[in-house]
């Protein structure tokens, strides 16, 4: 097997894997058409290797991590802001920036911490999409974390893009704040707490808390995106900025396979436009949920909120190979619009609503 990188006309950087002998395993595509439409249903393949690597250790190589590999404690990556202390009474805020391309972090987290991922940017408040402050990862990869892989809180204006996250324990992205993008991720082996390493322990979607479903990627943005410093309590009292009305974009990612669900959402993954036929519209978020797959999951796409808006939009969406439910929600909202959403091939039913929303 040989790589090589190839630099199109627009400068863009991509690279060409060539195999030069048959695989050791078996890899599965077809196309399926349900009615109307055709779903592609195919194995995923990520290049996991990258020239720029942060390793938290190998315990196999090198035996002084042997240690820290047995108690699931690996290396960090964390961007945030922080004190510089002038004097003993005086001091002054520092905001860290990261713009991460081609790296791999592997080995990183520590089990057992909410705010110890693999890559996480914290509490950097409202961040523009250009300048000394912008943040992004772009074609990355995070492999092997002993916590979530991604992790974004109190932060706005983090582009996520072109990346792999591979066997976290925990969800491989998390999204805690609005204003962020995902775009064209693959995410796959999200493993849950609850059972790790043989642990005997509450394993069905019945009997185990909303807050312990793993997934691929996790969107909990109810918290704002900027506080003041030092942080308090009272994050109520913070304000978003620019970056609450830029709402969250979540395009052309595939969530491909984790203990519990592809996609999470805790909030409004898109608000109706205003000028949909039924009236029902709560106002346009801003955010965008457009063009997303989930495959070989316990559950494809789950809604579990109490959203401040009467309507609710998922727009291309495909689902195919789920255990249980291709779509799943259980919310106070009165209509949920799907939009151009197959689902196939799921082991009980495509779609389920608890508390009997209207459906269109």
């Amino acid at each position: 097997m040989s790589v090589s990188n190839v630099i199109g006309a627009d400068g863009a950087l991509a690279s060409v894997l060539q195999i030069d002998a048959p695989l050791e395993f078996a890899k599965f595509a077809a196309v399926e058409t349900h009615g109307d439409e055709s779903i592609e249903m195919r194995g995923e393949v990520g290049l996991l290797s990258r020239r720029i690597r942060i390793r938290g250790g190998d315990a196999d190589e090198f035996p002084q991590f042997r240690s820290l590999w047995e108690s699931e404690t690996g290396a960090q990556v964390i961007v945030s802001q922080y004190l510089d202390w002038i004097s003993p009474v005086e001091y002054a805020e520092e905001r860290g920036a990261a713009q991460l391309s081609g790296v791999r972090v592997a080995q990183g987290g520590v089990h057992g911490y909410d705010d110890r991922p693999a890559l996480g940017f914290h509490a950097l408040g409202a961040l523009g999409s250009n300048g000394e402050r912008a943040c992004y990862v772009q074609s990355c990869v995070i492999s092997d974390a002993f916590n979530i892989g991604i992790h974004v809180k109190l932060t706005g204006g983090v582009r996520i893009s072109n990346s792999i996250v591979h066997n976290t324990l925990g969800s491989s992205v998390r999204l805690q704040s609005q204003g962020n993008t995902l775009e064209g991720n693959l995410a796959l082996s999200a493993v849950t707490r609850l059972t790790h390493r043989g642990r005997d322990s509450r394993s069905t979607l019945r009997n185990v808390n909303w807050e312990d479903y793993v997934a691929n990627f996790e969107l909990d943005t109810k918290l704002p995106c900027t506080c003041p410093f030092p942080l308090t309590e009272a994050l109520a009292a913070c304000a978003c900025g620019a970056a609450a009305t830029a709402g969250s974009v979540v395009r052309g990612n595939v969530a491909a396979g984790s203990h519990r669900l592809g996609f999470k959402f805790s909030t409004p993954p898109a608000l109706c436009d205003d000028d949909d036929d039924d009236g029902a519209s709560g106002g346009a978020s801003g955010s965008v949920f457009d063009d997303n797959a989930a495959h070989t999951n316990l559950l494809g796409f789950a809604l579990h909120f109490s959203p401040p808006a009467a309507c609710v939009a998922v727009t291309r969406l495909t689902v195919w190979r789920a255990w249980t439910f291709g779509v799943w929600g259980s919310a106070d909202y009165a209509t949920v619009k799907l939009q151009r959403i197959a689902v196939a091939d799921s082991k009980v039913r495509p779609t389920h609503a608890r508390t009997n929303p209207r459906t269109s």
